[in-house]
Order: structure tokens, then C-alpha cells, then sequence
């Protein structure tokens, strides 16, 4: 299982990564104060293409948040199918949509809210080029993974 802790506002999430390049900038800036030549340029070369590499996907990041602006700090590539409660967590199985050169994908998360806007995630299943599932829990400690046509995809035991 791959498990991440996750910022639960799309913008925010974005906002974070502008954050972080704004540092690399300062960063490269301070190398213009520092005494030793060789270090200034070996430092002014690595900073100067991380700062370099990173304006152009600011450049994309400050449209992902116009969009995600328009649309109310909505994901629409990433839509959320179904949600059980599970203990004091909650199972979400989501459809994932790249746009219109790549196909749908489904990703199933248990999902613990840390704090409020953070979450800590497990990722239980993911699977590229399909487009729906349904969850149900049996038993109350197996997932059931199942398809529109309620056939089973995978079972998965959640007592760890």
C-alpha cells in the first residue's frame, strides 16, 4: 500500500507548490552573496535549472489554479464515485480523467482525516482504463471491488 499524507483542497495543494518554488528563487538569489567563486557557480548552475525547470510548471501549476478557481476548488479529473465509512475512516473509490488523450482510471483510497484539510491516505487499488466500480464492504472487514455488472475485481481483507 502506498501510503501519503494528502492536502484536501486543490488550491491550497497548488498554492503550496508556488510556495516552494518561490524558496528555490530566494535561493538562487542568495547564491550572489556568497564569497567563493567556485561555490557561487556551481550552486548558481544547479539552482539556476531547478529555477529554470520550475517557472515553466508554475507557469502550468498558475493555470491548474485558474481552473481549479472557475470550477470552485473542484478536481474534475479526479471524482470521487463512492464513499463508505469504515471505523473512524472512510473508504473512497475515485475516477481519475487525464483529458482527452488518455482513458479513464479508478483508484480506491482509505482515507483518515488528519486535521482539518489534511488527510492521511492508503491507496487499497488502482487500476488504469476503467471507468466505473462499486464498493461494498462484507463483513465488515472485507472490500469488495466489483464492476457495473456487480462481478468482482478484488477482494481486499482490512484488518491489518
Amino acid at each position: 500500500m502506498n501510503s501519503i499524507i494528502i492536502i484536501t483542497s486543490p488550491i491550497i495543494h497548488n498554492l503550496t507548490l508556488v510556495l516552494a518554488y518561490i524558496f528555490f528563487i530566494i535561493l538562487f538569489i542568495r547564491i550572489f552573496f556568497i564569497r567563493s567563486l567556485v561555490l557561487k557557480i556551481l550552486l548558481g548552475l544547479i539552482l539556476g535549472i531547478i529555477v529554470l525547470i520550475g517557472s515553466i510548471i508554475i507557469l502550468f501549476t498558475c493555470f491548474v489554479i485558474e481552473d481549479l478557481i472557475a470550477n470552485k476548488d473542484k478536481d474534475i479529473g479526479f471524482e470521487c464515485l463512492n464513499t463508505i465509512k469504515y471505523n473512524n475512516k472512510e473508504i473512497k473509490a475515485y475516477r481519475t480523467n487525464g483529458g482527452a488523450t488518455t482513458a479513464f482510471g479508478i483508484i480506491v483510497r482509505e482515507e483518515k482525516r488528519i486535521i482539518p484539510g489534511l488527510i492521511y491516505s492508503d491507496k487499497l487499488f488502482d487500476r488504469y482504463r476503467l471507468d466505473t466500480v462499486l464498493v461494498e464492504l462484507k463483513d465488515n472487514k472485507t472490500l469488495l471491488i466489483m464492476d457495473r455488472n456487480h462481478k468482482t475485481i478484488k477482494e481486499i481483507n482490512l484488518d491489518k
